[in-house]
């Protein structure tokens, strides 16, 4: 069965992989993550984890797992990052198909085992005035193309804000 979300990592943590699939996995919406990078695994990955061997930039990555990616819908994920909630695929499906507006959703997160304080995502850093950034941005497939993909200038992490 196809995909409904396709997250999409430009990763070399290969350590972290399993540890990522394993937050996700009791999600009811499929989904697939596809992994781009130039550390390979040495593991079995699941059937529904892509792996792509690439030497380029980590924006040029992301580009790559999008190009290849299945889904409806796509989130842009990094290889060091855990998702907080177990269901997480499922209420960010329930929540982007339930409006009929263009959204880019960002989830809550954990960095290095402790809850992400979102105002560290402000545009300037400290001011509460200052729009809140997303960080691993999950949208519909069609609004990344209908900007033309993703730009071929930036090669840096960030590059979705």
């Amino acid at each position: 069965m196809q995909p409904l979300i396709s997250l999409l990592c430009s990763g070399i943590r290969t350590s972290n992989w399993i540890k990522i699939y394993k937050t996700l996995e009791k999600n009811k919406t499929k989904f697939e993550i596809i992994f781009v990078g130039s550390k390979k695994p040495t593991f079995k990955l699941n059937k529904n984890i892509k792996y792509i061997f690439s030497t380029v930039k980590p924006t040029q990555c992301w580009e790559i797992a999008l190009r290849n990616s299945q889904g409806k819908f796509v989130m842009f994920i990094a290889d060091d990052i855990f998702f907080e909630n177990e269901h997480l695929l499922d209420k960010l499906y329930f929540q982007i198909t339930n409006n009929d507006k263009k959204l880019i959703l960002s989830p809550s997160l954990l960095l290095n085992g402790k809850k992400h304080n979102i105002n560290e995502n402000r545009h300037l850093f400290g001011n509460y005035f200052s729009p809140i950034l997303p960080f691993l941005i999950f949208t519909k497939k069609a609004y990344i193309k209908e900007v033309g993909g993703i730009d071929s200038r930036f090669i840096a992490v960030r590059w979705d804000i």
